[in-house]
């Protein structure tokens, strides 16, 4: 019986975390039995004899599945017919469902457990940067072009979609082409455009074909650059720092360079299983011995926390109540530089 919302919350972390497991373990062998299910299902065309001309509208319409989920889950369910291993991979939790379903066209009687092997605990980027790999695609060509108007484009992906029964999507995330290539994409107003112009005249000399990823990657290199000067203090010519004769909360750009390189520039949360966090987003310097008690910047006392784990060490320290409450009263720094418990 699933529990109530009163009783998870009586939950200790150990308890919450271990029914947690549990249930997706459960949930892995539910989805397992599922894909078995339909799989025979489909293999008897039951769905014909309860008046649906496909499984996808079967499963669709009877069984009120999302198209999407029943796209995959017919095509993973159909590929479990010729490769028995993909339930199990999928119930030992090996590779999701999303996973299995980029996997499913590549497999091959002599390839299946070497692929499997090769995607087994991989994000679904992950895995398709693998088959990018296997199979690289050409690059994409420099492509710059007017699109249709907006009420025009919306028009036409509406239609688009009416046709398909497709439900709107987000936006594309870059494609990888394979061998570290990856096609971008997106859509640019008149200033970026012109922007964009302005620079591959002005760089004829370097780029003389004016390849947007070339313009793009010299643009982006001196952004990273600035970004990294302001958020870590870096720089090429250190200046030597003055006493302040009043402690300042910020922490100095010698203290956030030395950070910075021994933390590799992400959060070094690590968890009590061992895991370290590593994001590279809304980074913080997080002082250990919190900067409201000690007043003090050593860097073996700071180091770098994403912003989620440095407000988990604030709660950690003041309370999760008092937390609450000074998140409630102001808005976070968009670009935190000395934030810091």
């Amino acid at each position: 019986m699933t529990p109530l919302r009163h009783e998870i919350q009586e939950f200790s972390e150990t308890e919450l975390i271990s029914k947690l497991t549990d249930a997706l373990e459960r949930s892995a062998c539910s989805e397992a039995e599922v894909l078995a299910l339909l799989a025979e299902v489909d293999e008897r065309r039951l769905y014909a004899e309860r008046g649906f001309s496909s499984m996808f509208e079967y499963c669709s319409r009877s069984l009120h599945l999302s198209e999407s989920t029943a796209y995959a889950r017919i095509g993973v369910a159909r590929a479990t017919r010729r490769f028995p291993v993909l339930l199990d991979q999928l119930r030992d939790q090996n590779i999701h469902l999303a996973g299995l379903r980029l996997l499913v066209p590549h497999l091959t009687q002599e390839n299946q457990f070497a692929l499997l092997e090769q995607a087994k605990h991989k994000t679904r980027d992950e895995i398709a940067r693998i088959l990018a790999d296997r199979a690289p695609k050409p690059d994409a060509p420099a492509l710059i072009r007017r699109l249709p108007s907006r009420k025009s484009a919306v028009a036409s992906a509406s239609t688009r979609a009416s046709k398909l029964s497709l439900s709107p999507r987000r936006a594309p995330k870059p494609e990888p082409l394979g061998m570290d290539r990856f096609k971008v994409q997106f859509t640019a107003d008149a200033e970026l455009h012109e922007k964009l112009r302005e620079a591959q005249s002005l760089l004829r000399h370097q780029v003389p074909d004016g390849n947007p990823a070339r313009i793009i990657d010299k643009a982006l290199t001196l952004l990273i650059e600035e970004a990294k000067r302001r958020k870590f203090g870096k720089t090429s010519r250190p200046k030597v720092s003055k006493p302040c004769e009043q402690p300042s909360r910020h922490v100095p750009a010698k203290i956030r360079r030395t950070v910075s390189a021994r933390d590799s520039g992400s959060c070094c949360y690590i968890s009590s299983e061992g895991h370290r966090c590593s994001s590279r987003d809304f980074l913080e310097f997080d002082h250990q011995n919190p900067w409201s008690r000690f007043h003090r910047h050593r860097p073996e006392e700071i180091r770098l926390l994403c912003r989620t784990h440095n407000q988990l060490a604030a709660e950690r320290e003041y309370g999760r109540r008092h937390m609450d409450r000074c998140r409630g009263s102001r808005q976070l720094d968009p670009d935190p530089v000395g934030s810091a418990t």
